[in-house]
């Protein structure tokens, strides 16, 4: 196909892999549906951030001690202002999305949110050494075109 490894060279492990990335992305599209549906209903962005991430913790400690028992205390202890730092980032950015959400309409600030991936291609290739491929740069461009064909 394209004189390349991995899945490029195999059209089933291309399908497939297609088949995850589709998913991927209606799994985002439904989440997206539902963060600003209930972001909207709760009234408060902030709190329904912050009950997000403290059911979503709760859950991730409970199975995090059913499979590694008391490995996960000791974890947390040592590694507490690394995980509260990633926890204030996260938390805002979500948050931030989220009122974006009450403010704006949903798919543009959706088509925002992920140009991420655009800045991750882009820190990928200059601080990572990886390649800018053309696969990487026509995806960067539809990201691009969704972007302003929701806009303009």
């Amino acid at each position: 196909m394209c004189g390349c490894s991995g899945p490029a060279a195999d059209p089933g492990a291309f399908r497939r892999a297609l088949a995850f990335a589709l998913a991927n992305a209606a799994i985002i599209a439904l989440y997206t549906l539902v963060d600003a549906k209930g972001a909207r209903a709760s009234g408060s962005p902030v709190a329904y951030t912050m009950w997000f991430f403290a059911a979503n913790g709760v859950v991730l400690y409970l199975y995090g001690g059913l499979r590694r028992g008391k490995e996960v205390p000791r974890y947390l202890a040592a590694n507490w202002k690394r995980m509260a730092v990633g926890a204030v980032c996260t938390t805002g950015s979500y948050a931030i999305a989220l009122w974006a959400m009450t403010q704006a309409p949903v798919a543009l600030v959706a088509c925002l949110r992920e140009t991420s991936v655009i800045f991750v291609a882009i820190i990928g290739a200059l601080f990572l050494g990886e390649r800018f491929t053309g696969r990487r740069l026509f995806a960067t461009a539809c990201v691009l075109a969704g972007l302003f064909s929701l806009r303009f």
